[in-house]
């Protein structure tokens, strides 16, 4: 009967009971049993006779539970939270499990990609093999941990790197060699590549570290030879570059046409070495606007400015107006060859050239303008003064037409006293003033402004066949035959210059006009044999 008073709720395969509570049941139940039988029997009749007394209990409190009760209760407690347990244990896993799998297929999806781009770039397809080690790259998330995960990623960066050398793209492909010696500095390929593109950008000082860095290492047995070989070049190659720049350097300072030739000389063999250098680069567009050879500082310009966003940064430069340096507002290397190009083209005379060429690369200097919170006009003071410049002159060209000559003077006189710098706009604007007196009947006027234009402009041919016509009209037939016969020699030039560039339609031009012209003087060689006396009325 005793042992019948004692219940459990849950089995004793669910849980472990403490061996000490155990031996210490047992012992209290011997005594039970054996010790105080009859006490055991007096315990049962006061236990029947409480059974049958009534509960006084209060009915809104909660029953109260006995010592076995509680003790169920707590046993069905920790089954729960072993239970529980095992169910977060098999969660993570089947995560872990999960994750391993993702990693899988992740790495064989960035292998994929890798080994097709490898096969474009053995092809020479570099933008193709661009495009796969990009999506390589892809594969891999930010958050990976796995190491043959973030290997097969590294390798994809090496590689990309090396595509983008290939494209010219050093600066981009500088990004990838540091990201790709992040995640294994001890890969010593991306470190030559990076010591590679500092070279090709002209980065003596980084491009020695780098170099000096792989040395050291590639010193293993381990490493691989070819890389040594290529790192011990690699500097070389840096040292005579700082030699090329320091003496290219030394030579413009003198400012001597020699010394400015032999600068460029130095410069070109710098070249062939790093052909990013923004250093070098600069130095050679400056000497051939010192040496006046507009022409090719515009297309040196124009070949930087192709590639200037992807390899120099966004970083201060030299003020092409030697501005103070607390005033230099210039943002980059490219705004700077922008401006030496505008600036050639001014010198030129080619104003109208000068606009269409900026109009061209505005859109790659938009975000330069939104980040300045400036336009370009501002940046580059010299656009501002191009545009009044034409605007002039178009005003002037517009009161000819309509007959308005004095106000057509006005204009060309206006364009005249602010375009002193450019010789060739001058003269441009000194003829057509010239043509407006002649209409006024102010011969001497036009016949003088003729002559300086000429003066501005030896080649300026307009002003040469201006002048004769208006030798022609008062009758000096010496002078307008001299003039034309000039005409003729600069027209002749033209013709030859058209022909050895192939441009064959001006070149007919050319020789139709130098026909006209050969006729011409022919009248005037004629007339001045006859000794006809000058027309003073008109003088």
């Amino acid at each position: 009967a005793v042992q019948h008073s004692f219940t459990f709720t849950a089995s004793s395969s669910s849980f472990d009971e403490p061996s000490g509570s155990i031996r210490l049941q047992k012992k209290n139940h011997r005594n039970k049993i054996f010790g105080h039988r009859s006490s055991s029997k007096s315990s049962l009749k006061v236990s029947s006779a409480l059974s049958r007394l009534p509960s006084f209990q209060d009915p809104g409190s909660a029953p109260v539970l006995s010592v076995h009760d509680k003790k169920s209760d707590s046993l069905q407690f920790s089954s729960q939270n072993q239970n529980a347990e095992c169910e977060k244990q098999k969660e993570q896993m089947i995560r872990r499990d999960s994750e391993t799998a993702a990693s899988i297929s992740a790495q064989e999806s960035c292998e994929k990609w890798r080994l097709r781009g490898n096969q474009a770039y053995a092809k020479g397809d570099f933008l193709k093999a661009e495009d796969c080690y990009s999506l390589g790259v892809s594969c891999i998330s930010r958050d990976e941990a796995s190491r043959s995960c973030l290997r097969a990623l590294m390798l994809c960066f090496s590689n990309r790197a090396a595509t983008r050398m290939s494209l010219g793209r050093f600066r981009e492909a500088l990004d990838d060699c540091n990201r790709a010696c992040a995640l294994d500095p001890n890969f010593l390929k991306a470190q030559v590549r990076a010591a590679s593109c500092y070279l090709a950008l002209g980065e003596v000082e980084n491009a020695t570290m780098h170099f000096n860095k792989c040395l050291q290492r590639s010193g293993d047995i381990s490493a691989d030879k070819k890389l040594h070989i290529e790192a011990s070049e690699g500097l070389e190659k840096a040292e005579k570059l700082a030699e090329c720049m320091k003496l290219a350097s030394e030579l413009l300072g003198k400012g001597t046409s020699g010394s400015i030739d032999s600068a460029i000389g130095i410069i070109s063999e710098g070249l062939i070495i790093s052909s990013y250098s923004e250093n070098l680069l600069r130095m050679k567009a400056e000497a051939l606007f010192m040496l006046k050879k507009y022409e090719e500082s515009i297309h040196l310009c124009e070949r930087i400015l192709g590639y200037a966003e992807s390899n120099f940064p966004s970083s201060g430069s030299a003020n092409l107006f030697n501005g103070p340096e607390e005033d230099n507002m210039f943002p980059s290397f490219g705004i700077w060859c922008l401006s030496l190009a505008l600036k050639s083209y001014f010198y030129m005379g080619r104003l109208e050239e000068a606009l269409i060429f900026l109009k061209n690369k505005e859109d790659s200097f938009s975000n330069i303008e939104r980040r300045q919170n400036r336009n370009l006009e501002s940046l580059i003071p010299l656009i501002g003064i191009i545009r009044e410049l034409l605007h002039h002159k178009g005003a002037g060209n517009a009161a000819y037409k309509a007959g308005k000559n004095t106000e057509a003077v006005e204009h060309y006189t206006s364009a005249i006293t602010c375009s002193v710098e450019s010789r060739p706009f001058t003269a441009i604007c000194f003829c057509n003033r010239a043509a407006a007196y002649r209409a006024m009947g102010q011969t001497l006027d036009a016949i003088a402004d003729c002559s300086i234009s000429i003066a501005l402009d030896g080649n300026y041919y307009k002003a040469v066949s201006r002048r004769a016509s208006l030798y022609e009209m008062i009758r000096d037939y010496e002078q307008a035959a001299a003039d034309i016969r000039k005409f003729v020699s600069l027209i002749e030039k033209q013709e030859d210059r058209k022909m050895n560039q192939g441009d064959l339609h001006d070149a007919v031009d050319y020789t139709n006009e130098l026909l006209q012209a050969q006729v011409r003087l022919a009248k005037m060689e004629e007339a001045d044999m006859n000794e006809i006396p000058l027309n003073f009325y008109l003088i």
